[in-house]
């Protein structure tokens, strides 16, 4: 998409229970995940010419970041990827946490830290050890693992990290990337350029507007390509429709 899209959605409150057993099909939420996975599949539709044949080339590999901590990106990655693999049940989804400081995608599915990434690229752990199976049977997970006693930034810069995600777009259907903060650490700029594009995550009325244009400006200047913008924690609007559900219709 030529310019950055915009999808708004309230934030969730975190539990100790999973978000799958939390996931509700009918949400608002939900609907707005399935609005953000159509626009990323045909994020780069290209026309060329009034009589030139359109082009759809397949986003598979995603990877989330903000311009600061706290503002939702990890509950998007989780979010999306339950969406898309309850939606596409004969595809295989890859979620990944590369936020190596503050791993969180473990916690969301109740699933262990380790092995994970970490180990991985720290060639302690083969992949698939470390990539754990969630409760739904096309949605895996390869969390953050341990990296204490390495920087982040030098693990995901070494060559073994393209390597692994190459092998991951070769297994998988689709590929969600929960990166750290842009702003903060350079690990996004490391990784960005090996996926087919990055979705910026805004928290409304929080996330000043020259830190978004700085965020922006470091997505664009390590070459990857910006598909979108989703605005967290919007206050929600309810449409004059309600809640529009098969499931209330009644017949006369």
């Amino acid at each position: 998409m030529s310019s950055p899209l915009i999808w708004p959605f309230n934030r969730f409150r975190q539990s100790s229970e999973s978000l799958l057993d939390r996931y509700n099909d009918d949400s608002i939420m939900t609907t707005e995940m399935r609005r953000l996975a159509r626009n990323l599949r045909y994020a780069h539709y290209t026309h060329q010419g009034q009589d030139a044949t359109n082009h759809v080339s397949d986003v598979k590999a995603v990877l989330f970041t903000s311009a600061q901590a706290h503002e939702g990106k990890s509950f998007i990655t989780s979010l999306l990827g339950i969406t898309i693999a309850k939606d596409n049940p004969g595809q295989k989804i890859l979620l990944i946490d590369s936020d190596l400081r503050r791993s969180k995608l473990h916690e969301f599915f109740v699933q262990s830290l380790t092995p994970g990434l970490s180990e991985v690229l720290q060639d302690t752990s083969s992949l698939n050890e470390a990539i754990q199976h969630t409760d739904l049977p096309n949605l895996f997970l390869l969390p953050g693992g341990n990296a204490d006693a390495i920087s982040p930034e030098r693990l995901l810069a070494a060559s073994r990290t393209h390597e692994l995600l190459r092998a991951c777009c070769d297994f998988f259907d689709m590929i969600l990337i929960d990166a750290p903060p842009i702003i903060p650490v350079d690990d996004v700029s490391i990784l960005a350029p090996y996926t087919d594009g990055v979705v910026m995550v805004v928290m409304a009325k929080h996330t000043v507007r020259g830190e978004v244009e700085r965020a922006i400006e470091l997505v664009h200047a390590s070459q990857a390509e910006l598909l979108g913008i989703v605005i967290n924690k919007v206050k929600q609007i309810r449409h004059r429709y309600g809640h529009y559900s098969s499931k209330e219709r009644t017949v006369a």
